[in-house]
């Protein structure tokens, strides 16, 4: 049986299938800016998510901001790789180096005479001599140990002699004064001899002229002359024969005790004291040289602790020195590369725990965590077992003479004002 299909009224003529759409078109109007608002939504939740994770990306490399080694982190350059590299470690002082090689190493090889036995065999010697009052020992001194331990600026000396004949000296890369001497007396161009004479150079003309003076000036931007204590001026000296200073081998605050007795340095006891001082009225003062305890503070540096041994951390950044477990079980990896004092540890602890654990100095020295936790080493630090410490003595401070600067405050604090 067949049916009649019509989009249009069979008796009005109106087009009902049109009208039912419209119809239903206006019912969906508010569907529609339901789902634009919602297309529109979307867009703005993945801009926001990436405003978030570029946000992350942000916060985690700026997390190392935190860390002071960030800031302490230096490099390196050499203008010939080829012959000298060189890396930085945190603390480094940044500026500009010159580096003069003085020689390069090489192989030496040297055999004495055969012999049929070890202890049998007699070696030919048959007479042995001494002589008495000609011998003379003397120690190389060396440039960095003169003018008080300020040492000597390497540079060029102009010398003319009596018969007007200049020359310069390189001294740019001695190191002793029994290299200045070779120097001078192997320069081409003059007649002068140079000798050490007792704490002083002596420079004597060997031209045989006596028209001109002797003139010993520092070169150009240089003050080698001076600190060598033989500058004459420009105007030099009518004489054949000039004595330097001896000014330049003098104590002072930067002389090294290692220097003094020719090189044999002082002998620094521990325990015991190293001077005594008597004052006018018989009063007794001893000072000792030798290890001093003082307590740890913040500003104590790493290096000092453990009799001197200091404490080993790496260089890594990425690798914690320290494992920190707080009493409920939280573990805090700590880094302390960079750390130089015990302030910087204290820190470093209270930035990584966000204040969970705080370190700070009691009133006996030893630093102790303000709430139980227990630290270890997060890997066993290589140690050489010359500068491991003793357990007993972990918080102290090792603090030896060295030099004249360091003598003279442990006489202040042991001898009264006025005395």
């Amino acid at each position: 049986m067949g049916t009649i299909s019509s989009s249009t009224g069979l008796v009005s003529g109106l087009d009902t299938a049109g009208l039912i759409e419209q119809l239903l078109a206006l019912e969906r109007g508010p569907l529609n800016q339901v789902q634009g608002r919602i297309g529109v939504l979307r867009e703005q939740q993945t801009a926001l998510m990436d405003i978030n994770a570029r946000l992350l990306n942000f916060k985690n490399s700026a997390g190392a901001f935190r860390r002071d080694d960030v800031f302490d982190s230096t490099n390196a350059s050499s203008s010939n790789e080829d012959v000298l590299t060189a890396t930085t470690q945190p603390g480094a002082t940044p500026g500009r180096y010159q580096f003069i090689v003085k020689q390069l190493v090489s192989t030496s090889q040297q055999l004495s005479g055969g012999f049929a036995t070890r202890d049998a065999t007699p070696l030919g010697l048959d007479a042995i001599s001494f002589e008495f009052g000609k011998g003379r020992l003397s120690s190389e001194v060396l440039l960095e140990d003169l003018n008080g331990g300020t040492g000597v600026d390497r540079g060029r000396i102009q010398i003319t002699d009596r018969s007007g004949a200049e020359a310069t000296v390189d001294l740019t890369d001695v190191v002793a004064l029994d290299e200045v001497v070779e120097r001078i007396n192997d320069a081409s161009g003059i007649s002068v001899e140079a000798e050490i004479s007792g704490d002083r150079i002596v420079i004597t003309d060997a031209s045989g002229s006596t028209s001109g003076n002797l003139i010993v000036v520092d070169g150009e931007g240089d003050t080698t002359a001076t600190d060598l204590g033989i500058s004459t001026g420009a105007d030099g000296v009518g004489s054949s024969s000039f004595q330097g200073s001896d000014e330049i081998y003098r104590l002072g605050s930067n002389t090294a005790l290692s220097s003094l007795n020719d090189g044999s340095g002082v002998l620094i006891r521990e325990g015991v004291p190293d001077l005594r001082i008597t004052a006018r009225d018989g009063a007794t003062f001893d000072i000792d040289l030798g290890r001093v305890d003082a307590d740890i503070t913040p500003d104590t540096e790493l290096e000092d602790l453990n009799n001197g041994a200091g404490v080993p951390i790496d260089a890594d950044n990425e690798t914690a020195d320290i494992s920190i477990t707080a009493k409920d079980g939280t573990v805090y990896e700590v880094n302390l590369t960079g750390a130089t004092t015990v302030g910087n540890v204290i820190n470093r602890i209270s930035t990584a725990t966000s204040g969970a654990i705080e370190l700070s100095v009691a009133s006996s020295g030893d630093s102790t965590p303000s709430s139980s936790a227990s630290i270890s080493p997060s890997r066993r630090p290589r140690r050489s077992a010359s500068r491991r410490p003793s357990p007993s003595s972990r918080s102290s401070i090792f603090a030896c003479c060295t030099s004249i600067s360091g003598v003279i405050p442990l006489i202040w604090m042991e001898v009264p004002a006025g005395v």
